[in-house]
């Protein structure tokens, strides 16, 4: 029972809750029954929730009934520690690009997580891998886990748990109020680059600019401290589109222009491209010459880094806008056919748009259900997904709709 002897004390009591609490929840085994010749229900639940100190017997009781074979090993500890603190700083920083695998050995060693002091951390990393994915099975599974010990977690893990929450039900759900509110929770424990991006982005999408804008300057403010340059950049282009919105026209490009300076520093060309066509697509409505050496900037590099392939239905779909603006048809031919079904959908929209100068009720609402499917949206097609639900209400004479979404969006 020595390796026990750290559990009795106070600053573990948490951890003694935490493991004996969720191995009984994930075993649907009831504290009446685990309590059975151990202990008294109410008093089981004092342990689980971390109020009192268990004598090392009654541990050894707890755990023998539950099959916990307790890990303590300082080595094992140790270098998980680390991995749950490389994947963090990851995901923070590139997302899934090595975090992922980094999740995929801690996964490995579930079976030992979840009888160690890191069984908490070990299911928040789960939550996070798994927020807004497709695996929604593992994301639930790890979510209602750690419900079972909510009321033990520590800062920290308070703002990890709403934070990832908030990004499942913004990706997934689409239910920006739930998330708003689930970002404002994780705000109560902690401020991040990343809650204020997130915030900046659900303002967005409800249509409040200027609130968009407040937490778009604060997430730039932490992203510099964290110095996070891909989020520092991503968040210039951001702040771009929201000047732009907003119609601060004289303004605009030099967000954009320091985006496109931090993405080539950086040598992200994923961000760099996304930047641009972003930009480039404002130019093209601006009638700016400058789209033009954009768009060959553009078409450039998607020539020729091969892994960034996905840009190219972007691509051709600034080539006809941009053709449209000059007056005339684009006569390279675009195989639209290996697109995914929203961007087909997107393109012969546009081309019907530029044929007939209409967009039809059924053309608009298909498009907006292929575009809600999506798991991760972005800048460019919210933009033009507003372009054609404007062309749509005027067509249709909807303008008290119209009048209402602009109010909204000067809030």
């Amino acid at each position: 029972m020595k390796e026990l002897n750290g559990l009795i004390q106070k600053e573990n009591l948490t951890i003694l809750g935490s493991i004996i609490k969720i191995n009984r929840m994930n075993q649907n085994m009831s504290q009446q029954a685990l309590s059975e010749g151990i202990c008294v229900p109410s008093y089981l639940s004092k342990i689980e929730n971390g109020e009192v100190v268990p004598s090392l017997e009654m541990i050894r009781l707890l755990f023998g009934e539950l099959s916990i074979v307790y890990q303590d090993d300082v080595t094992f500890l140790q270098e998980t520690r680390n991995q749950l603190e490389l994947f963090f700083e990851e995901l923070n920083l590139n997302g899934f690009i090595k975090s992922g695998e980094i999740f995929k050995q801690l996964e490995q060693n579930e079976e030992q997580l979840i009888h160690s002091p890191l069984i908490i951390d070990y299911y928040m990393a789960k939550l996070a891998f798994y927020c807004g994915r497709k695996e929604q099975d593992q994301y639930k599974s790890a979510k209602k886990t750690i419900q079972y010990v909510e009321g033990l977690l520590n800062r920290v893990q308070k703002h990890r748990f709403h934070f990832y929450e908030a990004i499942n039900l913004y990706i997934v759900e689409k239910n920006l109020n739930r998330s708003k509110d689930e970002l404002m929770l994780a705000l109560q424990s902690m401020e991040t680059g990343h809650l204020y991006y997130f915030l900046a982005n659900v303002e967005y999408k409800l249509g409040s600019y200027y609130g968009a804008v407040i937490y778009a300057e604060k997430a730039l403010h932490y992203y510099l401290e964290e110095v996070n340059i891909i989020n520092v950049s991503l968040t210039h282009q951001f702040q771009g589109l929201l000047i732009y919105q907003l119609g601060t026209k004289d303004l605009y490009e030099r967000f954009f222009e320091k985006s496109i300076s931090y993405a080539k520093k950086i040598n992200r060309n994923d961000i760099l491209l996304s930047t641009q066509i972003l930009y480039t697509y404002i130019l093209i409505k601006e009638k700016n010459a400058n789209a033009t050496e954009q768009l060959k900037q553009i078409s450039s590099i998607v020539l020729t880094d091969k892994t960034q392939s996905e840009f190219k239905s972007y691509l051709f779909l600034l080539e006809l806008l941009h053709a449209n603006w000059k007056g005339h048809k684009s006569e390279k031919y675009v195989d639209v056919g290996s697109q995914s079904p929203f961007l087909q959908r997107l393109y012969h929209t546009y081309e019907e748009l530029f044929a007939t100068n209409t967009v039809s009720k059924e053309a608009y609402e298909e498009l907006k259900e292929l575009y809600e499917k999506i798991g991760h949206q972005n800048l460019f097609c919210d933009c033009l997904l507003d372009e054609l639900w404007i062309s749509y209400v005027e067509n249709n004479r909807l303008y008290k709709q119209a009048y209402l979404k602009l109010k909204k969006s000067r809030m």
